[in-house]
Formats: structure tokens, C-alpha cells, sequence
């Protein structure tokens, strides 16, 4: 799939050919525009071309790429219909259209990607972290964001000059949708590090897409095969994460069955 920047004019090249790959001569060129939620943006009609061509461009303006409010990527299909004697012909094409930052502080991630690139520098054996491109570790970033915030967690702010008083605050599953980037920069730098760094060891486990580890974090704890058995290694299944993601998070994870934002 392509990726175009927001407000870019899209052009899509239309083969005048059947499924076989045989040339055609359409008699008319219809097309659609939808989104990611199959609803339609724009519907061109029929549009204009040379039959003499061996296919069609279609421009979709900029007008049609600009992304809804506070989304930072959107995917647009569009739908072509060639009509011929034998027929009609339909072909889809698909592409997305992103915003100048594929990451949002507290909309997608905990950090843009600039700020995961210097902090995995301190952070050793990152394998599939090292080995990705920068869209598979924006994407893998997102998804250990979207695991990350399924975990109630907790922080202390401590008082006084000898620092021997705190309060806690606690940030339940339901709240984090609600926090802020102003707000979570307020947070400790201490706790603001270590979320951030549990997002990049996800992160990098999504990227070496370790199959045990996967049924680990999935809960399974034994599997059997024929006559071979595996047992995998007990630890926090219900967290949903990876062992060395939880273990950046020491102290900050919130057990209570009762959860209140302080």
C-alpha cells in the first residue's frame, strides 16, 4: 500500500486490460472514491479518456486527502469500473494518506518516533528493533502503545525537602484515552521513561514476532503436539506483554481489583 502525504494529489494509473492481462477497449470508465470505512467520498461518475490508450490516470484531488479531526492517517479505496462488449471489469486500488507525524504524543504512542530512536539507543539486544524500517517500527510502536495502555499502572510524586512523603496517583485502564500530552508531561521524567521504554521493548518483540513468546503473553502455559509436549515459562499473562516490557515498568504496575485515579 502507498503512502501519500495529507492534501497531496493522488494519481492512479487505470491498465486498459481484462483480469487475463488481454488488452481492452472500454466503452466507459466509472469511479469511486471510499474510505477506510467504506463510506464514499467522492463519486467521480464517468470519467473522460482515450480509448486509443492503453489506460487511464485518475487524479484524485487534494480535497479528497485530507484527514478527518485528530486522525493521523486515513486509507482511501478507489473503486474503478471499466465497461466493455464482454462486460464490466473492476479493479481496486488502496492507499493511505498520513499526517506530517505518523506518531502523537498520548494519541498513538508515549513518544514520536525521533524520541524512540535516541531512547532504543540505550537499550541493548533490540533485534528486530535494529533490523526494522521506520514504518514497521511505527507501526510496532502503535501496537505496543494500544498493549501498554490496557495495564492500570501508578506513580509517585514525592514531597518535601528530604523527599520522604508522596502521593500516588493511579491511572486505571478507562483514563488513559483521556490523558493529554500536556498532562502526561507533567508526569514524573521517571515514570515517563520507563513507559517509554516498555513500548520500545513491545515494540521490538512485535518486530521479531516471537511465536512463544506470543502464546506466553496469550496465556497458554502448556502445548502439546503429537507425543511432544512444551511447557512454556509461567509469569504475568495477564498484563498481555512481553517479560522484559514489564520489567521497565517494575513498581508502576497497579494489582488492585479496585482501581481510582488519584
Amino acid at each position: 500500500m502507498k503512502l501519500y502525504p495529507e492534501n497531496y494529489d493522488v494519481t492512479i494509473r487505470v491498465s486498459f486490460v481484462d483480469l487475463n492481462g488481454a488488452k481492452i477497449t472500454p466503452s466507459e470508465v466509472r469511479a469511486v472514491l471510499f474510505n477506510g470505512e467504506d463510506e464514499v467520498v467522492v463519486n467521480f461518475g464517468s470519467l473522460p479518456f482515450d480509448p486509443l490508450e492503453t489506460g487511464k490516470d485518475i487524479v484524485i484531488p487534494a480535497a479528497f486527502n485530507i484527514l478527518g479531526e485528530g486522525a493521523l492517517s486515513e486509507a482511501r479505496i478507489l473503486k474503478v469500473q471499466l465497461t466493455t462488449n464482454a462486460g464490466i471489469i473492476r479493479y481496486s486500488s488502496v492507499y493511505a494518506i498520513e499526517g506530517e507525524f505518523r506518531l502523537a504524543v498520548m494519541e498513538n504512542s508515549f513518544m514520536s518516533i525521533e524520541a524512540a530512536e535516541l531512547l532504543a539507543r540505550d537499550i541493548p539486544n533490540l533485534k528486530g528493533w535494529s533490523e526494522a524500517t521506520e514504518e514497521s517500527r511505527n507501526a510496532a510502536l502503535i501496537n505496543a502503545f494500544e498493549r501498554l495502555i490496557r495495564i492500570p499502572m501508578k506513580f509517585k510524586r514525592y514531597e518535601g525537602v528530604e523527599m520522604r512523603h508522596y502521593e500516588e496517583t493511579v491511572i486505571p485502564t478507562d483514563a488513559w484515552r483521556e490523558i493529554t500530552k500536556i498532562e502526561f508531561m507533567t508526569f514524573p521524567a521517571s515514570f515517563r521513561k520507563a513507559v517509554r521504554q516498555a513500548q520500545i521493548a513491545e515494540a521490538n518483540e512485535i518486530l521479531e514476532n516471537d511465536v512463544t513468546a506470543s502464546k506466553h503473553r496469550a496465556g497458554i502455559i502448556s502445548e502439546t503436539v503429537g507425543e511432544s509436549s512444551v511447557m512454556l515459562r509461567g509469569g504475568l499473562l495477564e498484563l498481555g506483554i512481553a517479560k522484559r516490557s514489564s520489567e521497565f515498568l517494575k513498581g508502576h504496575i497497579y494489582y488492585r481489583a479496585r482501581l481510582l485515579r488519584g
